[in-house]
């Protein structure tokens, strides 16, 4: 089953709104409870408090603290200093709260306790992040020339005073002329992409973008977050996250109980997609359980969709019959004036593997892969 990949173009109320129903519902998932209570989270307007001037401008390393009553920050780490195992950062919240489309809670407990799988080679994947690292110092010349920016610090991570397993690192951090210090994010996107992305110079973005601004206010003690955000190749738009003190004591909460009862003693969290299944339970043991009355009705209908299925494709194959008999040799089919389909040749290549094998077996050998996958299905009738 492919993973859905989720986007969100959200006002800034929307946000909270949609948060809170989140909350909500993974919060009874994964059968976190609350300490702090039933939170709702309502849109009450700008929250936070001043942050102040860093001590001497130009203090690379150093951030301003921040007068929020919640987490100014306490130690100031250097980039690198701290193992990713050890915290939660703004990239993990997301993904613990459950609004990150490429991450699950089981995926940050499998990093934290150092039983990830290893990453699968993705050259597109790799490239996109390294083109990422590269526009960054880019971003930040074209903020300082465009907005007149003061940069005072570059990737500085913050650790909480309480809690030292609760961090963040911070793109760049900033300062107009007698303003507070503010915290700044910056993004490469795609323009296929960009639908998650909302009008210029609002805090319309992406879900977990909002959740790891969020973060990032909570561990500096700040109260805005500025997005530098290129689409394409120089297309520069600027977007806002203000802090929601609501929003941090969820965030906070959650990471809070995420480490001390998943990671601390190494308990995985509840699976929530097919791709969970499979990293809890790899490999089945052979043995037999009883099913319940739930379980049986769930399997009649999985076999009932999978012949459906099957009607379905049968159908379409018919259909594809039908128009391909009708085009014959043509490239296009026009209706009422205007194009309706095209049926075009097109190529594929692909490594003959029986014929690698016996040309070059030596070869085949070395790159052979073996993949494990688990599939429901029905019994054999030997069984």
């Amino acid at each position: 089953m492919a993973k859905q990949q989720i986007t969100f173009t959200l006002s800034e109320s929307q946000v909270r709104a949609a948060m809170t129903e989140y909350a909500s519902r993974m919060v009874d998932r994964s059968q976190y409870d609350n300490r702090r209570g039933e939170r709702h989270i309502q849109h009450r307007g700008h929250q936070g408090h001043e942050a102040s001037r860093p001590q001497g401008e130009g203090a690379e390393g150093r951030g301003g603290q921040g007068g929020g009553s919640m987490n100014a920050p306490a130690t100031l780490a250097d980039v690198g200093t701290i193992d990713r195992r050890t915290y939660i950062g703004g990239g993990d919240i997301s993904a613990i709260v459950g609004v990150n489309p490429f991450r699950t809670p089981l995926d940050v407990y499998l990093q934290k306790v150092g039983e990830a799988p290893p990453d699968k080679p993705d050259p597109k994947r790799e490239a996109r992040l390294r083109r990422g690292k590269l526009w960054e110092p880019i971003v930040v010349d074209m903020l300082r020339e465009e907005h007149g920016i003061y940069v005072v610090a570059r990737n500085a991570r913050y650790v909480d005073p309480e809690f030292p397993f609760l961090a963040s690192e911070i793109d760049f951090e900033w300062t107009l002329r007698d303003s507070p210090v503010t915290n700044g994010e910056i993004k490469s996107v795609n323009p296929f992409a960009a639908q998650g992305w909302g009008e210029p110079e609002t805090d319309e973005v992406p879900m977990y973008n909002a959740a790891q601004s969020q973060w990032g206010m909570m561990t500096t003690g700040r109260d805005l977050c500025q997005y530098g955000v290129v689409f394409g190749a120089d297309d520069l738009t600027l977007y806002h996250v203000r802090r929601d003190d609501d929003v941090i004591a969820w965030l906070r909460d959650a990471a809070i109980q995420f480490w001390t009862e998943h990671v601390r003693p190494r308990i995985p969290p509840p699976p929530r997609t097919p791709e969970d299944l499979l990293k809890l339970w790899p490999r089945d043991t052979g043995r037999t359980i009883e099913a319940t009355p739930k379980v049986a009705a769930l399997y009649a209908s999985l076999c009932e969709l999978r012949e459906r299925r099957k009607v379905a494709d049968e159908g379409i194959k018919a259909l594809q019959f039908e128009l391909g008999e009708f085009m014959q040799d043509r490239t296009t089919a026009v209706y009422g004036g205007a194009p309706l389909f095209t049926y075009k040749a097109q190529s594929t290549s692909h490594i003959a593997a029986d014929e690698l094998r016996r040309a070059h077996p030596e070869i085949a050998k070395a790159f052979t892969r073996v993949s494990e996958f688990r599939v429901l299905r029905a019994p054999s009738k030997r069984s």
